[in-house]
């Protein structure tokens, strides 16, 4: 049974109760991650034993741009190494995937998307919580020590494989930051290493690094002057 999306009490009911008579029941939720949607039933009005007897598996996705065969490679700066610590790769490389820009992907540097993926598959340990007191944090830790990959790590992987850019997964996978910041020599205070534009003075951080569809976008206007 696929129901289009579960917005309100009288759906999640109908969604719970055709799940427990064996039926195999498909539908969506608006939440930010997988845990969150066990949240989300709940601020719903569905109790936890009905979430815990009911659910099998909740899978969070978004979607990312891929880069257009046209892209280059890069040597990583320090700010950029930086960056990439603070967003889990721990082992940043000398050079990474970089858009460029070119007539098939009107010279924005990328062409199409792909999935980045976090499946909670909800197994005996995280039903027992769920019967319990229910805490975020617990059916968190115990996904993760069932061997749940987060969206964050799913999405390293596709950065490291050179299908995206850092840049890219910042702006639509949720991200936990590996680090307490860093100063910014030009206003003093203290910014995380993902932002490239100081929120304070609004000076950019990585001159070297200007997003390529800038300088594609004067090339293009050149073109047509």
């Amino acid at each position: 049974i696929m129901i289009g999306e579960i917005r309100d009490l009288e759906t999640a009911e109908i969604a719970m109760k055709a799940a427990q008579t064996g039926h195999m029941v498909l539908s969506t939720l608006h939440t930010n991650d997988s845990v969150s949607a066990v949240a989300r039933l709940l601020d719903l009005g569905i109790p936890e034993y009905l979430i815990a007897s009911s659910v099998s598996a909740i899978l969070a996705q978004r979607l990312v741009r891929k880069l257009c065969s046209c892209h280059g490679y890069k040597d990583v700066s320090t700010a950029h190494a930086e960056r990439l610590i603070a967003a889990g790769w721990t082992n940043p490389p000398n050079n990474i995937a970089w858009p460029k820009g070119c007539s098939l992907c009107d010279y924005t540097g990328y062409k199409g998307r792909i999935g980045i993926y976090e499946l909670l598959t909800v197994d005996e340990p995280i039903r027992t919580i769920l019967r319990g007191s229910y805490k975020p944090e617990q059916v968190r830790d115990a996904a993760r020590a069932g061997g749940m990959r987060r969206m964050q790590e799913d999405a390293l992987e596709k950065l490291q494989a050179g299908v995206t850019t850092l840049d890219e997964i910042i702006r639509v996978v949720p991200m936990d930051i590996q680090s307490d910041g860093v100063v910014f020599e030009h206003c003093g205070q203290k910014l995380s290493a993902l932002f490239r534009f100081c929120p304070y003075c609004g000076v950019a951080r990585e001159f070297e690094e200007i997003s390529s569809a800038a300088s594609t976008l004067e090339i293009r206007e050149g073109v047509l002057n």
